[in-house]
């Protein structure tokens, strides 16, 4: 620790009466104290801030029940100070944060969700899952994404089971974003039918989540691509260049001879995100004569693309 940290954290347990030998402040009146520094947005409190975080993380699970009571935070900072702090903590503050996703109104359990995922313990996976079907959508959305980041396949079922009830675009949104982090191959399906969502925000995610799972869908989504038309065959094309496969490679350059330009374009932009090594100039050649405006402009960007990797 470097001497101006030594000297910061010694004013911080000064300040909070850790350093006096004529007071010993309860756990709650250290946690108080500190949390107060910890969460300052003051430019007069902003050497004490981390030496503050580090003494509250120190603490551990001492601290752990007496934030968790500061839970209801509103401050945007104050709530981002909790999650870190939780995330320190680690582990042995879940069982203290786990009863507050049963309080009422937004923000507790809405904290608590965003802390549990910090934290990253699969512990908490019963308790979240428990939850995924809470009355506010942003405490559901809260739930999915703790859940995503916790990654345990335990609640790869419980969110396969929701997607489809979901009426919420930023829940599903969530939930998708999940089912890729946690990769289960049994979500193929449920983010293939995703392509057809509604909402460009879910249907890109249900792209990007495809490519995470630990085992490619390539034959699946190329059946999408012909069962399916408009937004949905498009963003299955899409998702084909995330299989990153050598049979979804093949599927891509044998749609450069689509009459289809939407189908041709969508293909490069597939092959833009797909790993394996194409000759742009084999890609240029293959589209000789091309003159549909979008397919060019995917070519260009392809182009572009090429060029700032080198």
């Amino acid at each position: 620790m470097s001497h101006g940290r030594a000297l910061m954290l010694l004013l911080v347990l000064i300040a909070t009466g850790c350093g006096s030998v004529w007071a010993v402040p309860s756990d709650s009146a250290r946690v108080d104290s500190l949390f107060i520094y910890a969460s300052s947005g003051s430019v007069r409190h902003r050497e004490m801030v981390q030496p503050a975080k580090d003494s509250l993380v120190a603490m551990g699970e001492k601290a752990a029940p007496w934030l968790a009571r500061k839970l209801d935070a509103t401050d945007a900072r104050e709530r981002l100070t909790l999650a870190q702090l939780f995330e320190g903590i680690g582990a042995v503050a879940v069982p203290y944060v786990t009863p507050y996703l049963d309080s009422a109104g937004e923000y507790m359990p809405k904290n608590a969700a965003r802390s549990l995922g910090r934290i990253g313990d699969s512990s908490a996976t019963p308790a979240l899952v428990k939850h995924i079907g809470h009355d506010d959508f942003l405490v559901r959305s809260g739930i999915a994404t703790a859940l995503g980041k916790i990654a345990d396949q335990r609640a790869a079922q419980p969110l396969l089971d929701r997607l489809p009830n979901e009426p919420d675009p930023e829940v599903r949104k969530s939930i998708v974003v999940a089912l890729g982090r946690i990769g289960d191959p049994m979500a193929a399906d449920a983010l293939i039918d995703a392509f057809a969502d509604p909402s460009f925000g879910v249907r890109q995610t249900a792209i990007f989540a495809i490519g995470n799972l630990s085992e490619p869908p390539t034959a699946e989504v190329a059946d999408a691509v012909h069962t399916n038309k408009g937004i949905a065959r498009h963003a299955a094309i899409v998702a084909l260049g995330h299989c990153d496969t050598e049979l979804a490679h093949g599927i891509l350059l044998d749609m450069l001879n689509s009459p289809d330009p939407m189908i041709r374009g969508f293909a490069l932009e597939g092959l833009s995100v797909d790993s394996a090594e194409e000759d742009l100039e084999l890609l240029t050649d293959r589209l000789a004569g091309e003159s549909d405006p979008f397919v060019l402009a995917q070519l260009a960007r392809l182009r572009a693309s090429n060029e700032s990797d080198e």
